[in-house]
This record gives structure tokens, C-alpha cells and sequence, in this order.
């Protein structure tokens, strides 16, 4: 019994004439994220629209719009006139490196810019260069969403959080979408075992310094909430050595006893007499989550084992030892396809083929041209061939009619050159964009506008894409532990909230 239940009885059996439904309360489904009431359910996403599993891909380090999601030719052009005409300016700060760039990555390109479709202020937006691999996939740029966005976090190690769960650093409520999809499905399939979202983190030291890990942040959730976690590395075999409980030495039925036996013992002490279950316990709780998951390791060992195994590739004519990507996005597509209690969720931090200056993949104050174009197109060449054609049925795969793609990232690149070869961090207006499942032929298209300064005009904040995504899976978002009404701009009240989630954010109508 939850505690809004245990108040709300206790009321009714005091005899109370207080002894009425608690504000914001219902006899609604009880379940975390189940929606309040009819109103509420009814701007949930319908079920035919809901996304089988989702696939996450954060660009970690920034990915910059103007050569990959959102070039606007007009801003900057020398002879088209206008604020920062004939300067080095978004798409034309290293238009002409681009161009000499694109034959050593093995692009062949009709036109280094292809039309997509107008912002919210007319402007025709195009897909640059960088985004060939999705280019060359009508059904992918059939169902492209691109959404502008914008916050206030500059630095990487407060950006990232905040883009991977809509909360601030440090906030005690923020958990990644990851624990939110983990826990709705565990209440709901309270025998398994096998855990239902995993986070995938590269082999890049610096991940802990920027804070990726957030993205598995369970926040105020229970126990039950923790998603799976892996990190690609050289050492990745070992795990998997472990999953499959090898140190146990064939004994693993009878540590199990000894562990069964432990836990009654605990039980009983929390068991009052004549009742019939234990009082309730968190760490109880958290306890029989983690034995019930250790009973499945050698599963996952079976799933994973070849999965995790990283080796050498090249872009653009440079080879990477550790081909991250690759072992991350393949990982999380094993666990997605499963055919065994599959994934729902999977979030890949992308740390590069070979990482930029400062360790990311995607943080190119140097070098911009080179590192973005060949770490972005060696991502999205491989997430590409990780997805079903039309017409392919391939079951390892993932199908646009049934699954997401998600391609985020903590901030764009600025519009304006750092140095001669660089681009510094942007916050003020950058792209992120879905495809596939929720995100059908019926919501392609352009989602707000940067405006000729690179600033975002009607745009989406990371807490309304997050809460959103959750909107999208039939999750209501306005929980404690998730996100509070004020996530949402310029409305009232939560229903006012998701209608604005639904419509802005996913595309879809009352």
C-alpha cells in the first residue's frame, strides 16, 4: 500500500468528515505512471502508437546542426543580405573545409545540402553532409523529427545531466529516463528479472568527470528502478565471464540456497506475529530485486558475449583501436531484440570512434570538420545498418514501424568559428531528432527554429523532451519522482502540461 492509500484509509476509518479523496488523488490505476484518471489517459499516446522499444543514441560532446540536422543556407549566405551576411557564420563557418573533407570519408553526395522541410519561421532547414547515412534512408527521413532545442547549462558536466534527465545536477528528483522506464515496467511484470532499460557508457575515461552516469540515475525511485548498466572496454569480457557466475565453480545452485536461506531469516524478523507478509522495506525490497537479477546473469552472458567485444575500425581514413560505437550500439540492439524478456529501453553514450581533444567524441573546439565528420558518420553508419529496410525482416534489427531512434546530445556547437578550425560549445539553439515508432510519417518534420543569431525560437527544453518520451511510452509524467507542471512552459495545470507534450513534442492532436 502506497502512502497517498494508507492516508486516504486511514481517513475513512477514523470516521473522519475530512474523510475525502485527497487532492490529486484517484481510484485510478495504482501503479507508478499509471495516469490519474480518464482525462488524463486519454492524452496519453494510444496504444497502436506506443513504441515497442526505444533506442537512445546521446552525442556526447555536442553535436553541431549546421552540417548534420539543421543548415539554413540563407543564414550567412555572402549574397543573400542580412544580419552576419558573408560571414563565417553557421553552415559557412567551414563550408569550404566540408566540401574538400567529404571525399575522404567516401561520401558521394549529389549536394552537400539536402532539403527537409521549413522551421517555425519559414526557413527551409536541410540536412548537411554529416547526416548522409540517414539521407541515403527515405523511410528514415520519412519519419524524422527534428526538435529545437535550448537551456541555460554551458559547461559539459551540468549540460549533460540536465539533457539526459530534465533535472539539474544535484536535484534529488533527477533520475534518467532510463530508472523511469525500469521501474513502470518492473511494477508491471513483477517476475522479471532480467532488467527492462540498460545504459551502454563508452570506454572513455572521462565520462565520470562529465557526468554521463546520470543517464542510469535512479533519483528518488526504489531499488527496483536501477536500470542495467555496461561500460565498453577492454575489460568487457571479464564481465561477462561474471555474468555467467564462472567464479562459482559450478556451485551456484547451492549458493543460491544459502542466500534463500539468508533472506528468510531476514524476513522473519520483519514479520510480526500473526501477520502475514513483512512490514515493508526498501532495502528489502532493493535486496530481492538485485538476487532475483543475479539468478538471470548467465542469460545476459549468453545475449552479450560477443556482443561486447570491441575491436578496430576506420572513418574517413583514420583508424580507431576501440571501436566504442560500434560495440555500444550493437549491445544495445542485442538486448532490444532480445527474445528473451527484450529490452524497452536502451541509452548508448556515443564517445566516438576516436575521441576529440578533450575526450569526448563530439567536443570539437579543434579540428571541427575532421573529428565531427568522421565520428559522427562512422555513428550513423553503423546505427543505420543496425535498422530494418523496407522489406527486410531481420528480428536482430530494429523496425521503424514499431521501434524509436533517438539521436540527443547536451548542446550544439556554436555559429560562429572558435579559432580557425574549432566550434565552442551552444546551448542556445541546437537539434536533437527521433524516427521510428511514435515518430511516424505524420510527425516529420521541423519542431520550432534557430534564428539567424543561433538562438532557438519556440523550441523544446530537456525536461519537456524527457517527460514527453515518457508520454510516448503511456507513462504519466507528472510524478514525484519524475517531473513537476513547472517543466512544462507556459501552462497551468498537468493535463495543460501533457496536452502541450503530446501536440509540441510527439505530434499528436487532442
Amino acid at each position: 500500500m502506497d502512502r497517498r492509500a494508507f492516508l486516504h484509509r486511514a481517513l475513512l476509518a477514523s470516521g473522519s468528515t475530512l474523510a475525502l479523496p485527497l487532492v490529486g488523488c484517484s481510484t485510478a490505476p495504482s501503479g507508478w505512471g499509471s495516469a490519474p484518471d480518464s482525462r488524463a489517459r486519454d492524452l496519453l499516446l494510444p496504444a497502436a502508437r506506443r513504441p515497442r522499444r526505444t533506442l537512445e543514441v546521446f552525442l556526447w560532446g555536442g553535436l553541431a546542426p549546421w552540417d548534420t540536422l539543421y543548415a539554413v543556407p540563407a543564414h550567412g549566405r555572402a549574397g543573400g543580405g542580412g544580419a552576419h551576411a558573408g560571414e563565417r557564420w553557421m553552415w559557412w563557418a567551414h563550408a569550404d573545409e566540408t566540401e574538400q573533407r567529404i571525399g575522404a570519408c567516401g561520401l558521394e553526395l549529389d549536394e552537400l545540402l539536402a532539403p527537409f522541410g521549413e522551421d517555425a519561421n519559414g526557413e527551409l532547414v536541410h540536412l548537411g553532409p554529416f547526416a548522409a547515412p540517414l539521407r541515403a534512408r527515405d523511410d528514415i527521413v520519412a519519419r524524422l523529427r527534428i526538435l529545437v532545442m535550448d537551456h541555460e547549462q554551458f559547461p559539459h558536466q551540468t549540460a549533460v545531466p540536465l539533457t539526459l534527465t530534465g533535472s539539474r545536477l544535484g536535484a534529488p528528483q533527477m533520475a534518467g529516463t532510463a530508472a523511469h522506464i525500469e521501474r513502470w515496467v518492473r511494477e508491471a511484470e513483477p517476475d522479471r528479472n532480467i532488467p527492462a532499460s540498460w545504459v551502454i557508457q563508452p570506454p572513455n575515461p572521462a565520462f565520470r568527470t562529465d557526468n554521463t552516469t546520470t543517464a542510469a540515475a535512479v533519483g528518488r525511485h526504489p531499488g527496483i528502478a536501477r536500470p542495467g548498466v555496461l561500460r565498453i572496454g577492454e575489460s568487457t569480457r571479464r564481465r561477462v565471464e561474471r555474468f555467467a557466475r564462472a567464479h562459482l565453480d559450478g556451485r551456484s545452485a547451492s549458493f543460491d540456497r544459502a542466500v534463500d536461506a539468508y533472506s528468510a531469516a531476514f524476513e522473519a524478523a520483519l514479520t510480526p506475529a500473526g501477520a502475514s507478509g513483512p512490514l515493508r522495506s526498501a532495502a528489502l525490497d532493493d535486496w530481492r530485486a538485485a538476487q532475483a537479477g543475479l539468478r538471470e546473469a548467465p542469460t545476459l552472458a549468453g545475449l552479450l558475449d560477443d556482443a561486447l567485444e570491441p575491436g578496430p575500425a576506420t572513418s574517413c581514413g583514420e583508424s580507431g583501436s576501440l571501436d566504442g560505437t560500434a560495440a555500444g550500439l550493437k549491445a544495445a540492439v542485442r538486448l532490444l531484440t532480445s527474445p528473451v524478456s527484450a529490452a524497452r529501453w536502451a541509452t548508448v553514450i556515443d564517445g566516438g570512434l576516436i575521441p576529440a581533444s578533450h575526450m569526448t567524441g563530439f567536443d570539437t573546439h579543434l579540428d571541427h570538420v575532421r573529428v565531427q565528420a568522421r565520428n559522427t558518420l562512422h555513428t550513423l553508419r553503423t546505427l543505420v545498418q543496425l535498422i530494418n529496410e523496407p522489406g527486410e525482416d531481420d528480428p536482430d534489427k530494429l523496425d521503424l514501424a514499431q521501434d524509436t531512434v533517438l539521436l540527443t546530445t547536451e548542446f550544439g556547437r556554436s555559429p560562429y568559428p572558435e579559432g580557425d578550425s574549432g566550434l565552442d560549445h551552444w546551448n542556445a539553439g541546437y537539434a536533437v531528432a527521433a524516427f521510428g515508432g511514435w515518430a511516424d510519417e505524420a510527425r516529420s518534420g521541423v519542431v520550432g527554429a534557430i534564428d539567424v543569431e543561433g538562438r532557438a525560437v519556440d523550441g523544446v527544453r530537456p525536461a519537456e523532451l524527457r517527460a514527453a518520451l515518457l508520454l510516448a511510452q503511456g507513462i504519466w509524467p507528472f510524478e514525484p519522482e519524475a517531473f513537476a507542471t513547472s517543466a512544462v512552459r507556459g501552462v497551468d495545470d498537468r493535463f495543460a502540461a501533457a496536452q502541450r507534450l503530446r501536440q509540441h513534442v510527439l505530434g499528436y492532436g487532442s
